[in-house]
């Protein structure tokens, strides 16, 4: 229990307000606390820190205070904390003549200090001026009122049916008092803080994974069979590098996700999202409008990208962050590759030919190919339509049992987006040997390892006209 003081209705903040009023108050609580003392009074605990009281503004309930001056005009004190004066309502503080019993009264109040109660009762309720039916009433609380409450009867007991106990009050006029806890509200504002600070700092959380995640899923994502083909060490697939190929791009420009199915300088899919539907729904995954296209990061550079194409199927890629020094060096690595693999080809001859049966495949220095008589191809039907040009590239290579019988594989891309794999072989004579390889017959690696194939077509050509002209890829 507080100690005992009288009770206030009026504070300083109640009191008209103006100039000269403001200052005709200070001259007289300056005269007054003067009058009254000389020393320092003693020490206040603040009960009741209010927003609503001006005078309190940069104090905090609990927190102890030297009273230097005390006016009975006024019902106030003048406090002094951490150099600043304040004028503070009387019924707001607890005072206390030694420090000794402020600290006492502050270490018990402190389990309370953030308690409020809300009068629930249609009608007024009764505060006695102590805890019991028979004590005199001091106050009657509005419904809907707030008090602070201050402390709480340890036991619980019996009133007529009702169980409760009793609670020690303030109003915000500064009546202390007591009151029964049956009409009640109980509040702990401390735990309301603690739960807003701690979604204060989930949402925080969110909006920096949020951040954090967005900024993550930009860059270069290529599917994982590109990236393993990549970084795997063999023959790198120039078309990859060239033109986006199973590739997500996030274009939060124009809040678009473009995802590149094949070889093409527009995207196969491009799936629009609102940037307001965007949110971190766990620590690692992104969810793009509802959830209708989310990307779930298994490691900074690895997501699973969930989404529906545009026949509203549902599809998952596995996607892996390439980064752009990455491709500058893989990209380097293939011209290179390429340029070795072509300039073998142009030493032994410009020209393949078997004019009557497979026509003649002529190479230019840049790459590029053109190639007379398709037909057999077409027959065959390894080829449709007999398209005669396109771009040569080495993307797959020769695994260790086959390198003694083969020199290389060359792969033509026609104009038409057909592509042909042959396994190569120069004899000493300037024969040539083109045999055709199945697509299925190549790993994921992009490794030819045996020459066992169900489809079998091969072509014997001579060499016409070697090349001394330097190799140019582009």
């Amino acid at each position: 229990m507080i100690p005992s003081s009288k009770t206030f209705h009026t504070t300083p903040d109640q009191l008209p307000e103006g100039r000269f009023i403001r200052q005709l108050l200070l001259l007289l609580l300056l005269s007054t606390f003067i009058s009254s003392c000389s020393n320092d009074l003693g020490y206040g605990v603040v009960l009741w820190s209010s927003p609503s009281v001006q005078s309190m503004k940069g104090l905090h309930n609990g927190q102890i205070i030297v009273i230097i001056g005390e006016s009975k005009v006024t019902d106030s004190y003048i406090a002094s904390f951490r150099k600043t004066e304040y004028i503070l309502p009387t019924g707001r503080i607890a005072f206390f003549r030694h420090l000794s019993n402020a600290k006492k009264f502050r270490n018990h109040f402190m389990q309370y200090q953030d308690w409020y109660a809300t009068n629930m009762n249609p009608n007024s309720l009764v505060m006695r001026a102590e805890p019991n039916r028979t004590s005199e009433q001091v106050y009657r609380l509005r419904p809907k009122q707030t008090v602070k409450i201050l402390d709480q009867a340890s036991d619980q007991i019996t009133l007529g049916n009702i169980e409760g106990r009793w609670y020690e009050i303030l109003t915000d006029d500064g009546i202390h008092g007591f009151t029964f806890d049956y009409y009640l509200h109980i509040e702990d504002h401390s735990k309301e803080a603690t739960e807003q600070l701690i979604k204060l700092a989930a949402f925080e959380q969110k909006r920096d994974e949020l951040k954090i995640n967005l900024k993550n899923l930009n860059g270069f994502w290529y599917q994982k069979k590109y990236s393993q083909h990549l970084r795997s060490g063999n023959n790198i697939d120039l078309r990859i590098l060239m033109l986006p190929h199973g590739q997500l791009y996030l274009n939060r420009k124009q809040n678009q996700i473009e995802l590149y199915l094949e070889n093409s300088q527009q995207p196969s899919l491009n799936l629009a999202y609102d940037p307001e539907k965007i949110e971190t729904k766990a620590s690692a995954e992104l969810s793009f409008n509802d959830g209708n296209v989310r990307a779930t990061f298994a490691k900074i550079d690895d997501i699973l990208l969930y989404f529906r194409d545009q026949d509203e199927k549902e599809l998952i890629w596995e996607l892996q962050k390439i980064s752009k020094e990455e491709l500058q060096l893989y990209r380097k690595q293939a011209l290179t590759q390429r340029k070795i693999a072509l300039s073998f080809i142009l030493q032994k001859g410009r020209r393949f030919s078997a004019a009557e049966l497979y026509g003649t495949i002529h190479f230019r220095a840049n790459g590029q190919f053109s190639w007379s008589n398709t037909e057999a191809l077409v027959k065959e039907e390894i080829l449709q339509d007999g398209p005669t040009e396109g771009t040569l590239y080495f993307p797959y290579r020769l695994g260790f049992t086959l390198q003694d019988d083969y020199d290389q594989l060359l792969t033509f891309v026609f104009q038409d987006d057909q592509e042909l794999t042959f396994l190569l072989k120069v004899d000493t004579e300037g024969n040539v040997l083109l045999r055709y390889v199945p697509p299925l017959t190549i790993d994921e690696t992009g490794t030819l390892s045996n020459d066992s194939f169900d489809k079998k077509f091969e072509m014997r050509m001579t060499l016409e006209e070697k090349s001394l002209i330097p190799v140019d890829l582009f």
